[in-house]
């Protein structure tokens, strides 16, 4: 019995050590997609210089599509990031935060609600945590396109995302709402695995200095009241912030502002939540206009570059 127990633990100590071995070698050594980076704007504030942003915003795609951080640094001087992506799962919003505090010292970490009524299970929140721990679980298949001798290289993480994670679309696709918003003293409970995921964040961002504001981007279809009541009272025994654009935004139009009736928002819809997200930050005194500082100058042309865009006639999903 002995020398089972023996064997078995001898083994999995050779099984965490060759995991451990083969993480450090697959692991991307860098933020571009041929390094072997699954999401490449999503990392992209990894080629952000040291401490140099003052918002991150976590989330699924509804804030994909909802805030900009160059036209946030065109009308404010704040510097952003939005590190989100599709189906999000709030377990990988707490681990994105983990990597992005450790070269940033954000004022604000904004963290979008909508990922709060994903399903999360516990298998997610386990993968989450294993693929942390050892993430060869998560890149192996880099060696089907990442050439071996970029997996023994020194990592070089200089990509740089100039729409700093968001998602450009100029698509409408009108929505003319009914029953949004309606006042109601109902809730819709939120699962005790996204509370207590909301308060490891909690816990992240007070250790980091970083103020935590939960915030809900417009959404005509899948926001209610129930929701805004259940998330204010989270909000409330947090001691966060909470904003909702839904009640909050008052020009949006949803005939004109949104690429999927009402779900996301387009180009329009997000430089009015930009606009009032902007509004919000500056009433607190807490971020300083950058704009002008030669530090920043990389933010100007990332902007221009943002127009570019803007005005291409091509760029029109």
């Amino acid at each position: 019995m002995k020398r089972n127990i023996l064997s078995a633990g001898s083994f999995l100590l050779i099984l965490a050590l060759l995991l451990t071995l083969l993480s450090l070698a697959f692991f991307p050594k860098g933020n571009r997609l041929e390094d072997g980076i699954q999401e490449p704007e999503l990392y992209g504030f990894l080629g952000e210089p040291e401490n140099s942003l003052d918002v991150v915003v976590l989330g699924d795609s509804i804030p994909l599509c909802s805030m900009i951080p160059p036209r946030l640094w065109r009308d404010f001087g704040y510097t952003s990031y939005v590190c989100a992506s599709t189906a999000q799962k709030l377990c990988q919003s707490e681990k994105l935060l983990t990597v992005f505090l450790k070269s940033q010292q954000p004022k604000f970490v904004l963290l979008e609600t909508d990922q709060l009524y994903l399903e999360m299970s516990t298998l997610d929140v386990l993968q989450c945590n294993l693929e942390a721990l050892l993430p060869v679980l998560r890149y192996h298949d880099n060696w089907k396109f990442v050439r071996p001798s970029q997996m023994l290289r020194t990592p070089d993480y200089s990509c740089r995302d100039s729409l700093k994670g968001y998602h450009l679309r100029k698509t409408i696709d009108a929505l003319d709402p009914e029953a949004y918003m309606l006042p109601t003293e109902e809730t819709e409970p939120i699962s005790s695995a996204a509370e207590a995921g909301v308060r490891r964040i909690k816990a992240l961002c007070d250790r980091a200095g970083a103020k935590l504001v939960l915030y809900t981007a417009p959404n005509a279809a899948t926001w209610n009241t129930p929701r805004h009541n259940a998330v204010q009272a989270l909000a409330d025994s947090l001691t966060v912030p909470y904003l909702d654009g839904n009640l909050e935004v008052t020009n949006l139009v949803w005939q004109s502002d949104t690429l999927d009736k009402g779900e996301h928002l387009n180009l329009l819809g997000a430089e009015k939540v930009t606009a009032w997200l902007g509004t919000c930050f500056a009433s607190t005194g807490l971020l300083e206009d950058k704009r002008g500082d030669p530090a920043y100058a990389l933010w100007e042309e990332d902007l221009a570059e943002f127009e570019r865009r803007v005005d291409d006639p091509d760029h029109y999903y």
